[in-house]
Formats: structure tokens, sequence, C-alpha cells
């Protein structure tokens, strides 16, 4: 005696002939760039961890500079302290810092230096989350 079994076995055809998306989606942030609210009591890793993870070197050079100066135009900072903090936080900001961003965050009116080795954030900074 011989039985036999049927199986039906159905597909959704839907789900399989679904375009994959190309490439990597942008994360976007809950608040828009020019809204984000930026608090320089949070510890500097923390603060970097933060907001850096989007930005190119020169934002992050100048999100850098903006946090030792605590976002006042008129402090002045140490290249030598942005160094020394840059170099503490390598794995966060992408590798060692190059001499090329202080001049490209010049360039595009984040920060300026008064004078050699120093630098000041200026007051359109918070443009570096919409660049």
């Amino acid at each position: 005696m011989t039985t036999a079994i049927i199986i039906t076995v159905s597909w959704n055809w839907s789900r399989v002939l679904k375009p994959r998306p190309k490439g990597r989606t942008k994360l976007v942030h809950p608040n828009p760039a020019n809204k984000r609210t930026v608090n320089f009591a949070t510890p500097i890793r923390a603060f970097v961890k933060q907001h850096a993870s989007d930005l190119n070197g020169s934002q992050k050079f100048a999100l850098l500079v903006a946090y030792l100066a605590k976002g006042d135009s008129h402090k002045e900072v140490l290249m030598i302290d942005v160094e020394k903090q840059w170099n503490s936080m390598k794995p966060l900001l992408g590798g060692k810092l190059n001499r090329a961003h202080p001049t490209r965050a010049k360039e595009n009116g984040w920060v300026d230096s008064p004078k050699r080795g120093v630098y000041v954030v200026l007051p359109h900074w918070k443009d570096i989350f919409d660049a």
C-alpha cells in the first residue's frame, strides 16, 4: 500500500520581489541641524560622540574648538589643547588630527586664528551642522 502526501506551498511574491534600497541610508536626527541643542556641560567624550558622528574633519575641528571655548567667540583656544583633546579621542574623531582641518574650518568661517597657534570660534560655528 502506497500513501501519497501532497504538500501545498504558497509564496508571497510581494515580499520576494520588493527592491532593496541601495547604499546606506542617512541617519535622520530628531532635531533638525539648525535647531540642534548644544550642551557644553556634557563631558567632552560624550559631547563629541553625540555631535561628531556625521561631520567631516574640519567640522569636527570647529566642534572641538567650540566645546573648549564653551561657545564663547571671545575665548581663545590653544592649538596644543585642541590637539591634545583630539588625540585622546582618535576613535571618536576618525584618527589623528590632520593639519588641513583648521585651514578648512577657517575657510568656511567657523573658526578664526587671531595669532599663530590660537583659535577662536566664530558666531556662525553652528553652520557645521548644516554643511
